[in-house]
């Protein structure tokens, strides 16, 4: 629950090793409300490779790399 969690999420893939994995904890449902997402705005930089279930505090997990060279 990071305020700039796009913006944060940028600046530890720019130290991460090229083939780092990351998981991000997303909103889901109701909890959008007041947890901030990133998933959105960052479609430039990660593919999600899968998504955990969603846990009773209304979120769930992304787990996510690198968008793949074209």
């Amino acid at each position: 629950m990071v305020h700039g969690k796009a913006a944060t999420v940028r600046r530890a893939l720019a130290s991460a090793a090229p083939d780092a994995q990351f998981v991000v904890r997303e909103p889901y449902s109701l909890g959008r409300l007041w947890a901030e997402r990133a998933e959105l705005e960052l479609t430039d930089v990660l593919e999600v490779d899968g998504r955990g279930p969603v846990s009773r505090h209304l979120s769930r997990d992304l787990y996510v790399r690198r968008c793949r060279q074209a």
